[in-house]
């Protein structure tokens, strides 16, 4: 189903290598997955709505050697290594990689979809990406000194 629709990406911060092996993960096919509506033999519709809803963290936030590791797997097209890669960025258990079927080894897939919950989804899974990246950025933000008292939370939460 050809929707004539062309898209290219731009980042003032990430770079495009690197960004391009997150595109390439099977964490960026679960947000699609969760996101866009499936196509006629299953396929997933890449629309600008569902891109800006993709979470990555931010640049500054990553590794040099992780940089390094998603430029290189991009370069190479190596989608197990790209898999890889990413679930280092956001932190990833090995259930979870398993879950997802993103590490190249079809036995150890099969070993964590036995271990995860029966009603494991892709929205759940989603949501879990969502909290972990929050409890990250909580956690620097702290870290850095960006606290609030509980005065203040109080108050914010109050004008909610």
């Amino acid at each position: 189903y050809p929707h004539h629709n062309l898209y290219y990406v731009t980042s003032e911060t990430w770079d495009l290598r690197a960004l391009q092996a997150v595109l390439l993960s099977e964490v960026t096919r679960l947000f699609m997955a969760t996101y866009s509506t499936k196509m006629r033999g299953g396929y997933l519709r890449f629309q600008a709505q569902y891109l800006r809803r993709l979470r990555i963290p931010e640049w500054r936030d990553v590794p040099e050697p992780l940089r390094a590791e998603l430029v290189e797997a991009a370069t190479k097209r190596d989608i197990a290594a790209c898999n890889r890669a990413t679930f280092r960025l956001y932190g990833l258990t090995q259930e979870e990689q398993a879950a997802l079927g993103g590490n190249g080894e079809m036995a150890e897939c099969e070993r964590g979809v036995r271990r995860c919950p029966p009603r494991r989804d892709t929205e759940a899974m989603t949501y879990r990406l969502y909290i972990l990246e929050n409890i990250r950025r909580g956690r620097q933000d702290a870290a850095g000194g960006k606290v609030e008292s509980a005065e203040e939370v109080l108050t914010d939460v109050q004008s909610w």
